[in-house]
């Protein structure tokens, strides 16, 4: 008889990251960027290929994207969404401190 040897490990990397580990990421993308002189981030597919939280959850304002919003102001970064229509379209989430 075969088991199966799934596990939680593994079925977290399937579900993804949650809200939180997605902060977190995003936090650690702020402190390299602030160590290089920046005041601010762009998070966009430039930065996140994978994740499109920071994009498509702040074009729909989704509650996973106002709940990272909040968990960032809490932390008292300035957080908003940047949608520009033209040849294209140009759309991320920027963050300031």
């Amino acid at each position: 008889m075969m088991t199966n040897t799934f596990s939680a490990a593994e079925a977290r990397m399937l579900s993804g990251e949650t809200v939180e580990e997605k902060v977190n990421s995003l936090l650690d993308a702020i402190k390299e960027a602030a160590t290089k002189g920046k005041r601010e981030l762009r998070t966009s597919w430039e930065y996140h290929k994978d994740d499109d939280l920071w994009v498509n959850g702040g074009y729909s304002q989704s509650a996973d994207w106002k709940e990272a919003v909040e968990k960032l102001t809490g932390r008292g970064f300035e957080v908003s969404f940047y949608y520009q229509e033209s040849q294209f379209v140009d759309m991320y989430t920027l963050v300031k401190w």
